[in-house]
């Protein structure tokens, strides 16, 4: 899953799908046609179900090359790409640090 946030605000999402490609590339879609102006910060995260446990755990979500040229090329205005790590937790950097 890919978020645009922009003030702690969810301005626009997209999943993976196998017909269409990863997340970001149709978040970034999705943002180049709603045309909503301003900075955003993109987050992807992926999740996983612990074998039946019950227990929802963060797995590695680092965007792949394919997606990082995308997000660096997109047009859109972004500040922040985060994404989720295999440690449960959430990294990012600016977007000129991917």
């Amino acid at each position: 899953m890919a978020v645009a946030l922009r003030n702690g605000g969810v301005v626009e999402a997209a999943s993976n799908c196998p017909a269409h490609g990863h997340a970001e590339a149709r978040l970034l879609e999705r943002l180049r046609r709603a045309d909503k102006p301003g900075r955003v910060d993109v987050l992807v995260v992926r999740v996983a179900n612990t074998s039946g446990e019950g227990r929802v755990v963060l797995r590695n979500s680092r965007p792949c090359a394919a997606c990082r040229a995308a997000l660096l090329g997109a047009g859109v205005r972004i500040r922040y790409v985060m994404w989720s790590t295999d440690r449960d937790t959430v990294v990012g950097v600016r977007l000129g640090g991917l």
